[in-house]
């Protein structure tokens, strides 16, 4: 339910893609979460400017996040990133232009990044707005007071759309592409390659050879509040040689794509680990103790259907060991579903995590925190959590680290991804 960037980032920073990516990882990555990157809670309980800055800025947050953490799992050997924005309404965000926010963001950045976007709500935005009743493009929006009740998954014409849409995109950037490729071969009368730093100096009307190099190969820093037009070529060059340093020194793909996890999983129709077989198959070697938890794929409890690992009665508990580890472990992750009604009410969960040292004969408590399961937003949205061990006490390579999870309230709690790693 919900899945935003902060997601999809987690899955490409832990290289968690299926065995059929190549070792130096994916040609293409197109990101399709703007329907929940988008998203403001209680958005109409702000004041009108700050809800505008908080949403602009949300946005941003998570678009940057993708890129950056994109290009630096990948700093060898980038994949090309594609934005894609499929919103068109209804997440009661005020009025039509904060509606249109994501689009506006993903459209600057994309041109600060040189990345290809793709709108197919662009396409038909026009002819809904003409007659907000038609349902081929859209859900079948249904009016709630003065609004019309959140629903923002169309059917089967919405998704063929998008498909279109992509591939017009991709084709017009290869066009683009190939003319630009042809007018520097009649301008400079031999291959553009070869005809690029000679030629820069010896006309004031182009680059210096620096300045193109920078273009040419390297990513600009990320766009956000601290960019400065003082301080940009500077960080530019900083961050190509940063960049440089990493990749020319002997490092290959596979050593930069070394897995950083002891132990692993984000579960998904698309993810990771994309059935509940395939789920329970994976935990098992890795579960000592199990009251009360279960792999479920339910499909009665609205878009918190999504398989997940699931606590089903009140005080279950359940406990994960990975002994003679070969990564360090200083980072515990969660993704995990809040959702609502009576259900999930009060819902929380306890996890404590502890290590037994490769020289000692027992575990040893480093770490505890909780989350709750439960919220009052009538949605149910899958949420991060990141936390660190310490660096001092966390595990090392050849000792064993366990996490018992334990409902303290409520009666149910869903795990959707869970991350033992060293960074």
């Amino acid at each position: 339910g919900g899945t935003g960037s902060g997601q999809g980032s987690r899955l490409v920073k832990y290289w968690m893609y299926p065995p059929t990516v190549p070792p130096e990882g994916p040609d293409i990555i197109i990101n399709a979460y703007g329907m929940n990157d988008s998203f403001l809670w209680g958005a109409l309980e702000y004041p009108e400017f700050e809800r505008a800055a908080m949403k602009f800025q949300g946005i941003l947050g998570a678009i940057n996040g993708f890129v950056t953490t994109t290009y630096e799992a990948h700093p060898c050997v980038q994949p090309m990133v594609i934005y894609l924005d499929d919103y068109l309404g209804t997440h009661r965000q005020g009025n039509l232009i904060y509606d249109m926010m994501y689009n506006t963001v993903m459209t600057l950045v994309a041109k600060w990044f040189r990345l290809l976007a793709v709108s197919s709500a662009d396409v038909v935005r026009r002819v809904v707005w003409a007659d907000t009743s038609e349902t081929m493009y859209t859900p079948k929006w249904t009016m709630n007071g003065d609004r019309y009740k959140e629903e923002v998954h169309f059917g089967a014409g919405g998704h063929m759309l998008i498909l279109w849409a992509l591939a017009y995109g991709m084709l017009d950037a290869v066009s683009t592409y190939c003319d630009d490729e042809m007018w520097q071969l009649e301008r400079n009368g031999r291959l553009p390659q070869d005809a690029t730093v000679a030629n820069a100096s010896s006309s004031p009307f182009t680059f210096n050879s620096h300045a193109k190099h920078l273009i040419d190969e390297y990513m600009p820093p990320p766009l956000t509040n601290e960019t400065m037009l003082e301080k940009i070529s500077e960080e530019w060059s900083s961050s190509a040689r940063l960049r440089e340093a990493r990749c020319s020194d002997g490092n290959t793909a596979d050593q930069l794509s070394a897995q950083p996890c002891a132990f692993a999983f984000i579960a998904g129709p698309e993810g990771y680990t994309p059935s509940k077989g395939k789920l329970e198959g994976y935990l098992r070697p890795f579960r000592t103790q199990n009251d009360g938890f279960e792999c479920q794929d339910d499909m009665k409890d609205g878009w918190s259907r999504k398989l997940g690992y699931v606590a089903i009665k009140a005080g279950a508990s359940v406990t994960f060991e990975v002994k003679d580890i070969q990564q360090d472990v200083r980072y515990v992750m969660l993704d995990y579903l809040k959702s609502y009604g009576d259900k999930w009410s009060n819902s929380q969960a306890r996890f404590t995590a502890s290590v037994m040292k490769k020289d000692e004969e027992a575990y040893k408590e480093v770490h505890q925190f909780t989350l709750d399961g439960f919220h009052d937003a009538t949605a149910s949205i899958t949420y991060s959590a990141k936390e660190d061990v310490g660096e001092i006490v966390m595990a090392k390579i050849g000792d064993s680290f366990r996490l018992h999870i334990e409902l303290i309230g409520g009666t149910t709690f869903k795990i959707m991804g869970m991350l033992f790693c060293n960074r």
